[in-house]
């Protein structure tokens, strides 16, 4: 078979939970076969053909292509295999706007080894085959929608795939040129090429064999080079007042970029200069990233014996402690008295390690942490805001 799935499933996190798009799915699609991939919308249909296209990789399960375990390549290897043996087409064409037919059936040959004099004959014969030989220098805009789908179909079998997938390919036309691209797809079928198509129609669904779902990759530079350069230039060509702001905007911005470094790095020697005077410094280690996330939602990826390890790395630290913040707590205490506070939980010698002054009453104990105890430390705000001037130690927060 072309296709081998065994066991595939397909999960995405959801909030804390995982939900499975695909479960258990094991099929085999032969050479020369005709597929309609049919389901109801959200079924997992896309998700598989992105699978099968190499374009996602499944949560499990194994899967065989042309007899290759697709499980086993790396993404180079992936990219090279699905330009040999994958062509694609989608719903909405995705043609270059700027490019002529032709051109854009041979975007792909950009990216190969083989001869651009090959690439461009089997181009034409391709265009003559999807019954576009006198449109081939028209840009998609004087196409129809349909002529722009057999365009695209055409680009799809430049390297002669052993497989073609289909994204709901009728999906933007109307019936009777929807019929006319199926009964195109059919030939191309009939011709030997394996065909997978995710539809609504009746007409697939009823004509293939139904699934309903609920260093050899590398191209050698020198061979793609000329290619790439000749898409780009035309590309400027076409687009000359985009790209002289492009090429200006560029520009400013490595200037501006250039200018922000230069005032950091001015800005950190300044910051270290100004740390050496405030003499030993405490450095926080936290799970997740502290950019971006607020500190009361970081991952809890960190645990005791994390703190523990720390300690035992770092022999000039003077001390090591846990460091869980909550941020905007409501808090009450004191009878009718309310606030909003932060909420730190910590180890017995967080007070000491930043030389705060006790007030009163007593740091509580390694018991204390161990044994989860019911005791806490107030900041004098926080107090002053719960209990007024009378002493808070031994009531309740």
């Amino acid at each position: 078979p072309v296709v081998s799935l065994r066991g595939i499933t397909r999960s995405y996190p959801q909030g804390e939970a995982m939900v499975e798009v695909l479960h258990d799915i094991s099929c085999d699609v032969r050479r020369g076969d005709f597929v309609a991939l049919t389901g109801s919308s959200g079924s997992g249909k896309s998700t598989l053909l992105h699978i099968l296209g190499l374009l996602d990789r499944p949560t499990s399960g194994t899967y065989l292509l042309s007899g290759r375990d697709t499980q086993t390549l790396d993404d180079d290897a992936r990219s090279g295999l699905r330009g040999r043996s994958i062509g694609f087409v989608f719903q909405n064409f995705y043609l270059l706007s700027y490019a002529t037919a032709l051109e854009n059936v041979l975007l792909p040959g950009a990216y190969s080894a083989t001869p651009h004099r090959q690439l461009h004959e089997r181009a034409l014969h391709l265009m003559e085959q999807v019954g576009l030989a006198d449109r081939m220098h028209h840009t998609p805009a004087r196409l129809s929608g349909g002529q722009q789908q057999r365009v695209a179909i055409a680009r799809a079998l430049l390297h002669e795939p052993d497989m073609m997938l289909a994204d709901e390919p009728t999906g933007q036309l109307d019936s009777a040129t929807g019929s006319a691209i199926l009964d195109l797809f059919a030939r191309i079928n009939a011709e030997g090429t394996t065909v997978v198509i995710v539809t609504h129609d009746e007409k697939v669904q009823d004509g293939g064999r139904g699934m309903n779902s609920r260093d050899k990759g590398r191209v050698p530079v020198l061979a793609v080079l000329p290619r790439v350069l000749r898409l780009a230039l035309r590309t400027i060509v076409v687009f000359r007042a985009r790209s002289v702001f492009i090429v200006l905007a560029v520009a400013f911005g490595v200037a501006a970029l250039t200018v922000i470094v230069a005032a950091m790095e001015g800005a950190g020697r300044k910051a270290e200069e100004l740390a050496d005077t405030f003499g030993p410094s405490a450095i926080f280690v936290a799970g997740g990233n502290l950019m971006y996330q607020p500190m009361g939602n970081r991952p809890r990826t960190l645990t005791w014996n994390d703190v523990r390890r720390v300690g035992s790395e770092l022999p000039g630290a003077v001390s090591v402690q846990p460091f869980l913040l909550r941020e905007k707590m409501p808090a009450s205490g004191g009878g009718r008295r309310h606030l909003v506070a932060s909420v730190v939980g910590t180890g017995e010698n967080y007070r000491a390690t930043w030389n705060w002054p006790l007030a009163e009453g007593e740091d509580f104990t390694a018991a204390d942490v161990q044994g989860g105890a019911g005791v806490c430390l107030l900041g004098s705000m926080v107090a002053r805001g719960l209990f007024g001037s009378r002493s808070p130690v031994g009531d309740v927060v």
